[in-house]
């Protein structure tokens, strides 16, 4: 593993350069998690659309604790990890759905506070975590049942954006824009210049279905951006949390046929359900007090 990781970390090195026609990818399959390539490398190369891989060996989930926030006890004895209950919200709305699909967008660390980590480790869930910065990969390379995408989402292809990647491991990275989080450049050099791709052309090329179980949306602001284009004519998602979207971004969904279940904490955590799925679910989940929840990592 140790071998790995350091090849992996002189990759990412050379790969921070900008590119002007390329979109990095890793993906994890069958114990291993594809990372951005050189611009020498050809291995698996796909000049046509931009994207690019590499495989590398992880092994197995034995060393998870070592690329986690959380404390080795907490893989044991947890059960549920989001911040507000949202995993355990969604697999009981759903009557405790096994082998669902989720979108995980932005992943962040891949156990702490995440709402897709307990869906596929409990539930047999699989899907897509989606995850522009480096210093969260190698713990998502742990995980079996998610495709790691190193993309920055936008609201159309190959738009040029500066995204903060933290010097250190925090969920405060994304675009830089004055309409979004993270307004100012930042003074300790984390930005650099990067290319948007769309969530659209993310679940196309990762042949996504055209009906997913979950979506998990928090991109520090941007929610309304990147979900402003989207094609829900093509593809649908039966639940969706949001953190903050903005009176845009709910307009756009209830023309789409979603409707707001429950506000989950007065900062502005949302969950949402496509009026196709409504009479299914089980809403007396819904009755789980996330307002007064205290997350604890053990």
């Amino acid at each position: 593993m140790g071998v790995c990781l350091g090849c992996m970390a002189s990759t990412l090195l050379s790969s921070f350069s900008v590119s002007t026609q390329k979109i990095r990818r890793i993906e994890q399959t069958q114990g291993c998690i594809q990372q951005p390539s050189t611009k020498t490398t050809t291995i698996n190369a796909d000049t046509t659309t931009g994207w690019n891989t590499i495989h590398v060996f992880y092994g197995n989930t034995t060393h998870l604790n070592q690329v986690t926030q959380l404390p080795a006890t907490s893989l044991i004895t947890k059960k549920w990890f989001s911040q507000v209950q949202q995993d355990e919200l969604v697999s009981r709305l759903l009557r405790g759905k096994r082998n669902g699909y989720f979108v995980d967008l932005a992943s962040n660390d891949a156990v702490r506070i995440s709402n897709t980590y307990a869906l596929e480790t409990h539930h047999g869930w699989k899907g897509l975590c989606l995850e522009a910065n480096s210093v969260y990969w190698a713990g998502l390379a742990y995980r079996p049942g998610c495709t790691t995408i190193a993309a920055v989402v936008g609201k159309e292809m190959m738009e040029e954006v500066r995204f903060r990647f933290p010097n250190r491991a925090a969920p405060k990275g994304g675009i830089v824009d004055r309409r979004f989080d993270n307004t100012v450049q930042s003074a300790f050099g984390e930005d650099q210049l990067r290319y948007t791709v769309t969530l659209a052309h993310i679940l196309e090329y990762f042949r996504a279905p055209s009906v997913m179980d979950y979506l998990s949306l928090d991109v520090e602001g941007a929610e309304s951006f990147v979900m402003s284009t989207f094609p829900f004519d093509r593809y649908r998602f039966n639940l969706l949390t949001i953190e903050r979207p903005d009176d845009e971004l709910c307009r756009l969904l209830d023309r789409n046929g979603y409707k707001l279940l429950k506000k989950l904490r007065s900062w502005g955590e949302t969950i949402w359900a496509h009026e196709a799925i409504t009479a299914d679910l089980d809403l007396s989940a819904l009755d789980m007090d996330t307002e007064h929840y205290a997350y604890r990592d053990v």
